[in-house]
This record gives C-alpha cells, sequence and structure tokens, in this order.
C-alpha cells in the first residue's frame, strides 16, 4: 500500500432522504467530497442483507446486496418508479436509520419497480446466469421465508427446512414470480453498486470492503450447505476478556473445514472471488479465525466454557490464491493474536490492524501507541465497535486518562478527536482510516456498534450537509502536512 488515508463510513450512514443511506446521489456526493479532502480510501461494512438486529454482520447471505441500498430516486431516474411512488412520510429522526421503514416500505416499493421492469432484457438474463451459483439458491431462500411470515428456516415445514429436492422444486414453482422479484432486487442492487464504486475509482477513491468471517446461523447459505458446517450445533464466539467478564456468545455456526478441503474449499473461493470483484481492497473481520477460532457447545449460557479448534490456515490461503490470484487484504487482527496469526499474516504479506484508542493502558507499552507501529498496517482512531473518540475519552478511568495527556499533551475534551486523528496520520501505518463520527467531533451517543448489545446499533446516519467542504478542507490540509496524498 502506498502511504494514503480513507474515511469509514457505512452507506447506511450516508444522508439518505428515505430513512437510510443508499447507492444514490448521497454516495457520489460523498465520494467528490473524498477527493476534495485529499482521501484515496472509502472503507464501508459488510454490503450483505442484513438479519438478526440490523447487524450487517449478521447476514441473510454471504453473497447477496442488501435491497435496503438501493435507490428510490435513481429507480425514477430510469423509469421504473414514477415520482408518485416515492414515500411522502416524515421520519422521526434525520440521524438514525429507520429499519422499521424500511422493512415494511420499501419492499413494497421495489414490488412496483419489478411489476414495471418485468421484460427479459439480456442484462438481466446475463446477471443470472453469471451469478446463478448464489442468486438461485438466494432467491428461493428469500420468498420462502416471505411466504413463511420471515420466520428463520427451521421453523418452515420440515421438507423445505431440509431443502429437499422436491420440496425445492414445488417451491420454485409456488412462488416463480417471488423467486424473480428477489433477483431482480440484486440485479438492480449490484448495477448500483457498479455505478459507485466506478465513480469512486474515477475519481482515485478505492473501495474497502468488509468480509465477516462467519455466516449468520438464519442465512441461506446455511440452509444450502449444511454440509459444510459443523454438525454438533456447536456456537462461535469469543472468550472472556477486559470488556466481557463472561466472553461472547455470537451463535453463528462454526465451518467444518475438514468437509470444506474436500472440494478444494470451493466456497471460500467463490467468495473471495465474488469480494475481489466488488472491493479494491477487502477486510477481513476476525482474521484470526482462519488459524483458530473459538468454539461453545450448543447448551452454554455463555463463553466461558469454550475451547480453540484449529482453523485452516494456509492451506485455505493458498487454494483462494491458486483460484483467484493475489488477495488485496487488510486482516482484522485485534484482540488477544497468537504468534501463529502473526505468522500466517507474515507469510502473505497482509496488513494488520492498529486502533488508538486500545493504546492507552496500564502498560504504558501497548502494541497500539504510534511508536511501536511497522509500516505494513491500518491505523484507525477506533472502528465500528469502539466508540467516538470523545465518547472513549470520558469513559476512560483516571490513570489511562492521565497517560493519554502525558501522550499527547494538555488535551481538552473537545480536542480528543482532532489528537487521535494527528496522531493516525503521523505514524508510520501505510494507511489511516477515520471513522466519520470522530471526523465530525461527535459525541458517544453517535456510535455505531457496542458489541454483546442488540439495542440501537447501526442505527448511525449522517445529516444532509453535516459532514461538509469544510471538514474535506480539514482532512486535505492533514493528508498533505502529513504526506498522505498520493501522486498519480
Amino acid at each position: 500500500m502506498q502511504r494514503s488515508s480513507g474515511v469509514l463510513l457505512h452507506i447506511t450512514s450516508l444522508p439518505g432522504r428515505f430513512g437510510i443511506g443508499t447507492l444514490g446521489k448521497e454516495a457520489y456526493d460523498f465520494i467528490d467530497l473524498l477527493k476534495a479532502g485529499g482521501q484515496s480510501h472509502w472503507q464501508v461494512l459488510p454490503l450483505n442483507p442484513t438479519g438478526f438486529a440490523n447487524s450487517p454482520y449478521q447476514g441473510v447471505s454471504a453473497f447477496a446486496g442488501n435491497p435496503y441500498l438501493i435507490s428510490l430516486e435513481s429507480l425514477v431516474e430510469i423509469g421504473l418508479l414514477k415520482k408518485e411512488d416515492l414515500p411522502k412520510v416524515k421520519f422521526k429522526s434525520n440521524n438514525k436509520v429507520d429499519y422499521e421503514f424500511q422493512s415494511n416500505v420499501k419492499g413494497k416499493i421495489l414490488k412496483k419497480a419489478y411489476e414495471n421492469f418485468k421484460l427479459k432484457d439480456t442484462a438481466f438474463l446475463g446477471f443470472k446466469e453469471k451469478e446463478a451459483f448464489w442468486l438461485e439458491d438466494y432467491a428461493l431462500f428469500m420468498a420462502v421465508k416471505e411466504y413463511f411470515s420471515l420466520n428463520p428456516f427451521w421453523k418452515w415445514e420440515k421438507d423445505i427446512a431440509n431443502k429437499e429436492k422436491s420440496a425445492s422444486s414445488k417451491y420454485l414453482k409456488k412462488l416463480s414470480d417471488e423467486v424473480e422479484f428477489y433477483k431482480f432486487e440484486q440485479y438492480i442492487f449490484f448495477i448500483q453498486w457498479r455505478d459507485v464504486k466506478n465513480y469512486a475509482n474515477k475519481n482515485g477513491i478505492k473501495i474497502i470492503g468488509d468480509l465477516p468471517f462467519y455466516v449468520a446461523r438464519d442465512s441461506v447459505d446455511y440452509w444450502a450447505n449444511r454440509e459444510l458446517f459443523d454438525k454438533s450445533g456447536r456456537m462461535s464466539g469469543c472468550p472472556p476478556d477486559t470488556f466481557c467478564k463472561n466472553g461472547q456468545l455470537w451463535e453463528n455456526p462454526i465451518y467444518d473445514f475438514d468437509t470444506m478441503a474436500l472440494d478444494g474449499f470451493k466456497w471460500w473461493v467463490m467468495r473471495f472471488t465474488k469480494a475481489k470483484s466488488m472491493y479494491d481492497l477487502i477486510r477481513i473481520d476476525h482474521f484470526r479465525g482462519f488459524e483458530a477460532f473459538y468454539a461453545v457447545e450448543s447448551n452454554m449460557k455463555d463463553a466461558v466454557k469454550g475451547k480453540w479448534i484449529k482453523g485452516p490456515s494456509y492451506t485455505l490461503f493458498d487454494k483462494i490464491m491458486n483460484q483467484v490470484g493475489k488477495l488485496p487484504v487488510i486482516a482484522e487482527d485485534l484482540g488477544n493474536i497468537t504468534k501463529e496469526v502473526h505468522e500466517l499474516l507474515g507469510h502473505y504479506g497482509y496488513p494488520g490492524t492498529k486502533v488508538l484508542q486500545f493504546a492507552f493502558d496500564k502498560s504504558k507499552n501497548s502494541m497500539y501507541l504510534p511508536y511501536n507501529y511497522k509500516n505494513n498496517c491500518v491505523v484507525y482512531t477506533g472502528t465500528h465497535d469502539n466508540n467516538t473518540a470523545i465518547g472513549w475519552f470520558v469513559s476512560l478511568d483516571d490513570f489511562d486518562k492521565k497517560f493519554f495527556i502525558e501522550y499527547t499533551g494538555d488535551c481538552e475534551v473537545n480536542d480528543v478527536s482532532k489528537v487521535l486523528i494527528r496522531l493516525a496520520y503521523s505514524s508510520v501505518a501505510d494507511l489511516a482510516i477515520i471513522p466519520v463520527q470522530d471526523i465530525l467531533k461527535l459525541p458517544g451517543d453517535a456510535r455505531m456498534n457496542t458489541p454483546g448489545t442488540i439495542k440501537g446499533n447501526w442505527e448511525f446516519k449522517l445529516e444532509k450537509g453535516q459532514f461538509s467542504k469544510k471538514h474535506a478542507d480539514e482532512l486535505l490540509l492533514l493528508a498533505e502536512t502529513y504526506g498522505r496524498i498520493i501522486k498519480n
């Protein structure tokens, strides 16, 4: 990576008109501001359809795109909707995503667009053929899920819950139009995403996508590929740490990597192939899972008594590189990382992750302090799982707060974001990524996610004009000062 910088902002957090950010004009306006600010990267969270608690890390599919992100205004521009089809509602808040509206209303509007679309144009047919390896199962899964009142698949009738061949054929026939609608949704999503990414690339902005390690239990991936997952019903999680004394139960199904190896990790090869086609760089969430992952028995109420199981490590990545080519990977290697994980990263040359909020602890020599960095890493003030810089500083105990002030100089609360951003930009890390909340100096109630909780997350949304040319100018000055402008 060249020395450079970028901004972390999920698509949902853009200032969209209808309760959520989309792949419409607001995405293009944001790219324009990134360019004006001398930035070269835009990092987003996973783009898959969200599942439980609206989390993008509990996706309904590892391959599909989130239809909530489709721009309705763009569908008006291409004649699939009329202006009068657009919703005429007032949203409770301009700075929170309205997921209820997306689930209750947006799908109905997209079905209007589908009714206007119903023509077998060659582009749509080509899309269906190219993406058939995941699209066929996804569209059937979503149509059947809708038929069974959105219940998880284990609450469907037994034959289709087990994906018996005769049941799949029955529902494909019974729900043929609904299945086609879900394919149409994906076609529109990927057209809009392609156009946004192309615009970003033409303006010197690379997109950093996010690839979760696990899939959700109530996902088409688990439903359609049960043989690729652990047969005992064990769950994913993480062991106790300073943040969660009982550990965390994530409840995703864990992989049967021995079975996956029998066909050369075909599912993973397809997944990385898809990710490489969508993004310029791929951030792998929970990278350490490929070396070893934490499994908890299904009857456990917490994650205290889980155990570490060896992952496929070099075997999987060698296979992927042979099939897909060199991967433009950023590894999320946070937490208690072992020597084996560091060796795996070093073998492939993948950059790891540094988070400044983790730097100021009792040791006064944290690996996250800038003087301990090497070039091949990505530094953040905080990630989507962290508090905002101001919220973090306010919550520090007296010792850590004192050390922060000693390290950075006298610091008022309102200056914390600015100080952390300068630390990130001035560090030797090749890439500095700043969450937009810290650029805007927002307090803790603007954080994106609080791990271990399920309410109030993934809702942060910018108001129109909140991130402005003024902020772009500030970023440009920083990028120029600390040598983070990429010169073509």
